[in-house]
């Protein structure tokens, strides 16, 4: 396995781990509110890991919002989004080295 291979899939693994974990996270914060007797506006720290957690799960989330597809489809959506950001992130990285090499 090359190095470019073993680079993308722990990025995507990371990915997939981080954004699962935020995702899960930020749902039960705020179904935690929603047991509460009285509705409360969500907390500074919710709104942080919602945006934070949006912006991991970009571009799928808003693709498998539109499209309604069943769970084991969404799965594998969003490990594809991992392995896309895991891509952008070795070519984003390439493109430094290459550009610094090149002064």
């Amino acid at each position: 396995m090359s190095r470019k291979n073993i680079f993308i899939a722990g990025f995507a693994l990371s990915h997939f781990v981080l954004s699962s974990f935020l995702f899960l996270w930020t749902l039960s914060l705020s179904m935690a509110r929603f047991d509460m007797d009285v509705w409360n506006p969500p907390t500074f720290r919710e709104r942080i890991l919602d945006r934070l957690s949006d912006i991991l799960l970009f571009p799928m989330l808003p693709i498998s919002r539109w499209l309604h597809l069943p769970g084991a489809v969404e799965g594998i959506l969003f490990f594809a989004n991992s392995l896309l950001w895991g891509m952008g992130a070795y070519y984003l990285v390439a493109f430094f080295r290459r550009s610094l090499t090149a002064r």
